[in-house]
């Protein structure tokens, strides 16, 4: 990615008043909202589907690596995963299988801010346990 695709900013807005947005590759999104958006199936669908969508890489099982790996995800204005990047991790090895589990997640509720339908960003926990 480069640079120029992404900046952060602080705007003006006359519904929102002051509020803080990122463009990427010319797409607005929140970065700081009034609530996570909702996966349309509940939170506990959430946490299944990401668990049904993890491939455990062998490598990182042998070495007993194991963690969370915390994925920043994109929501758009129409519930759909857009866009993910590693917001932090344990090992590297684990990034690619997080953020396959990420994208391969149903629809959420599209995030509404102020009244608005806006796309929006947020952290979602990916947990690696090693297979027993």
């Amino acid at each position: 990615m480069c640079i120029r695709d992404r900046i952060e900013a602080q705007q003006t807005d006359s519904k929102f008043g002051i509020i803080k947005v990122r463009k990427y590759q010319e797409q607005q999104f929140f970065i700081e909202i009034e609530n996570v958006p909702r996966y349309i199936d509940g939170a506990n669908a959430l946490l299944d589907d990401i668990q049904k969508g993890i491939v455990y890489p062998s490598e990182a099982a042998e070495a007993n690596e194991a963690g969370t790996v915390m994925v920043a995800v994109i929501i758009d204005k129409y519930g759909n995963v857009v866009n993910t990047t590693i917001d932090s991790s344990p090992f590297k090895i684990l990034n690619a299988p997080a953020m396959a589990a990420a994208k391969s997640l149903k629809k959420f509720e599209p995030h509404i801010e102020k009244g608005i339908v806006v796309p929006a960003k947020f952290i979602l926990p990916v947990k690696f346990i090693l297979p027993l």
